[in-house]
């Protein structure tokens, strides 16, 4: 009989193990494109604003835009690491760098030109009809 509790034993933890419960999928991969609301602070004050970003045959583009505050900066180019997104834009001087993580649609992150920056948040809007 205790030559047989060992066996018993293995054929428990087989048999736990057959029940755990299957792991959840990956989320989808994080797809740049499409358009994005934002908020943050511009010089102090607070800015709302969207970000538009297109996939080109060669990378992608776009346009920042705030609605008031800084002029509308265009996009060369965004690169995706997980759940994190980076945007590249060009405002003529130094780059604008926006560094964002998304949970679901909603992002945060921040975004810097220079020796400036601040904290950025959004979401991701729906495709149009």
């Amino acid at each position: 009989m205790i030559r047989s509790a060992p066996l018993l034993l293995a054929a428990a933890v087989l048999a736990g193990c057959a029940h755990r419960a299957a792991e959840p999928p990956a989320p989808a991969p994080l797809e740049p494109a499409g358009t994005y609301s934002f908020s943050s602070t511009y010089q102090g004050e607070p800015i709302t604003g969207a970000m538009v970003i297109r996939q080109t045959e060669t990378g992608f583009t776009g346009v920042v835009e705030a609605e008031t505050g800084p002029p509308p900066v265009p996009v060369y180019a965004v690169t995706v690491e997980g759940n994190t997104m980076t945007v590249f834009g060009d405002t003529g001087g130094d780059d604008l760098i926006i560094t964002v993580q998304f949970d679901g649609e909603r992002f945060t992150g921040s975004w810097v030109v220079g020796f400036e920056g601040a904290d950025i948040s959004g979401t991701k809007l729906p495709d149009g009809p």
